[in-house]
């Protein structure tokens, strides 16, 4: 699949890859998508909230008005995970960030997640559109999941590596989970980490 070039390309590749049967969450941005500085990749969506009612082919996701619907959900105030995703969203800026997963159906667990939702081509599409200068993996299904999509070893949890990627450098933060142990002080070091790493010039690519 070539890479989409616009939003209504987009609109119209993941219109092709998910399967309308099953909840789903491509992604989440503060607009478009494409060239995001950042992508924070989990294993895959713990909510069913709607992502179509957000987007639109001319202006992208509308991340304000989902996160509004997302904590107007019962219980939602405390999902650790999202809370925290929240602050280093904020804590990154004015990086921009992309919300990805390594599969993009919902589940309630990661025990649910059925064989068939186990495909990783969103992942992939979103990658090339994003073209992120830094990859958040958190957990090791994604930093299974990612590493082949990047040529490069499945990367250990607390780590830091560059890696080469069609003609650019990824830097790759890794860690095994993005709730129990990470305070919100954590969660601002973090972020204040990341940018100064991003801000460091990329080593030469020799052919």
């Amino acid at each position: 699949m070539a890479c989409p070039q616009n939003l209504a390309e987009l609109e119209a590749a993941l219109h092709d890859l998910l399967d309308p049967r099953l909840p789903s969450r491509p992604f989440i941005s503060d607009g478009s998508p494409f060239r995001c500085d950042i992508a924070i990749v989990g294993i895959n969506p713990g909510s069913a909230q709607p992502f179509w009612p957000h987007w639109d082919a001319l202006h992208g996701f509308d991340r304000a008005a989902w996160v509004r619907s997302y904590y107007q959900q019962p219980g939602a105030t405390r999902n650790a995970t999202r809370n925290r995703i929240e602050r280093l969203v904020k804590a990154l800026a004015p990086l921009r960030v992309v919300e990805l997963n390594a599969f993009p159906y919902a589940t309630r667990t990661e025990a649910q997640i059925q064989p068939a939702m186990r495909d990783p081509r969103v992942l992939r599409l979103m990658l090339d559109v994003a073209q992120p200068k830094g990859l958040f993996l958190f957990g090791l299904e994604a930093a299974r999941t990612v590493a082949p999509l990047l040529e490069m070893p499945v990367p250990l949890a607390g780590t830091t590596t560059r890696v080469a990627c069609a003609g650019r450098t990824v830097t790759v933060f890794t860690e095994r989970h993005l709730s129990r142990g990470w305070s919100y002080a954590r969660v601002e070091a973090f972020a204040q980490a990341v940018r100064l790493r991003l801000a460091q010039p990329p080593p030469l690519l020799v052919p």
